[in-house]
Order: structure tokens, then sequence, then C-alpha cells
């Protein structure tokens, strides 16, 4: 998984995603190179509020998060673009999220396990799994006052973008769980 940089850029979108794919094209580099924040579920806290800070007013802003190799050369061109401006580039450090699972169906209790069991390379998991069977309870009716068996889950996903993005689309689309947005840290970047 590649390093990223979060590039805050000031300019309207459509120029800036304009900008950013001929930049690619002309590097022949991959798409996936430069992400939009605007495509991933992130929380606001993390960059929102700072972002609307640095762009007060009806300016438009784009935050890019791009190949740590690739980040120097885009700001570069950016800045050299007369249309846009660099509001900020910072390294990224790691994203994470919190999610929490509870189910009374042993099948969907795999299937959440399966995947918090086995995160992607680079991402790490800080988990409480807890399976709670009561023999005095019977079925798994969903509006059954007690179940025989419920499986419950609390975590913390950290670690390289490309793979936090991966498991939180995946636990987003698994029933029984809800996950929060995805927290950005940042670092300064050296030099």
């Amino acid at each position: 998984m590649a390093e990223r940089d979060v590039i805050i850029v000031d300019g309207p979108d459509e120029t800036v995603r304009a900008f950013v794919a001929g930049f690619l094209a002309g590097r022949e580099a991959d798409a996936g190179a430069v992400v939009y924040g605007s495509h991933l579920s992130l929380e606001h806290a993390s960059l929102g509020e700072r972002l609307r800070a640095l762009l007060p007013g009806g300016r438009h802003e784009a935050l890019l998060l791009a190949d740590a190799g690739l980040a120097p050369a885009l700001v570069s061109a950016l800045e050299a673009h007369g249309g846009l401006r660099v509001a900020e580039h910072v390294r990224l450090g790691a994203a994470s999220f919190t999610f929490a699972a509870e189910t009374p169906s042993r099948e969907a209790a795999a299937r959440i396990h399966g995947l918090i069991g086995h995160p992607p390379p680079g991402v790490m998991l800080v988990d409480q799994e807890r399976e709670e069977v009561d023999p005095e309870a019977h079925g798994v009716d969903l509006y059954a006052p007690a179940h025989e068996y419920v499986f419950r889950a609390r975590g913390r996903i950290t670690g390289a973008l490309d793979g936090v993005v991966a498991i939180h689309r995946q636990l987003r689309d698994t029933d029984f769980v809800t996950v929060e947005p995805i927290h950005l840290e940042e670092w300064p970047l050296e030099g």
C-alpha cells in the first residue's frame, strides 16, 4: 500500500478534476494514484472543519489523497496553474474508523468475523468480540425478547488508507454492522 499525502486545493471541483486527470495522463500514472475525498465517507472533524476555516465564503475546495511519491510533483503543477491554489499539503499518517456489530444470527456473525478477522495488509484491528449463548432462550426471531445466541463486536480499524477504505466499504454493506466515518491522521511533511 502506497503512502498518501493530503492536498487541499482551492478551486472549482470541475477544474481540479480536469487538471488532475490531465496530470495523471501526462505521467501515465494510474487513476487510483489520486483519491478524491468526496468519494470517501470521511469524518467531518478530521479535515472538513479545517477546510471550511481555510476557505471561507463561497470559495471552492477539493481534498485530494495522492500517492506520496507523486504528490510533490502534483503540488508543484497545481501551484503553477493560475486558477488553482494549494491551501495545504501534509502527509497522511493513518486512516481509521470504529464499528459495532450485534446479531442473533450465527451466519451473519461468521461473515462479520471473516471480515474483521482478516484485515487487508497494512491494516490493524483492535476489537472486542463476544459470543453469548443462553440455553433457556430459543430461536432467532428478531422480535424475541431474548435470543439463544448473540454475537457482539466493537473495534477500531486503523492503518493504510487503501486497506482501511476497502474494509470500511465491506463492513458498511454488511447487515448488523454500524460503521463510523473514516478519520484521517495527518503528519507535517519533513523538510
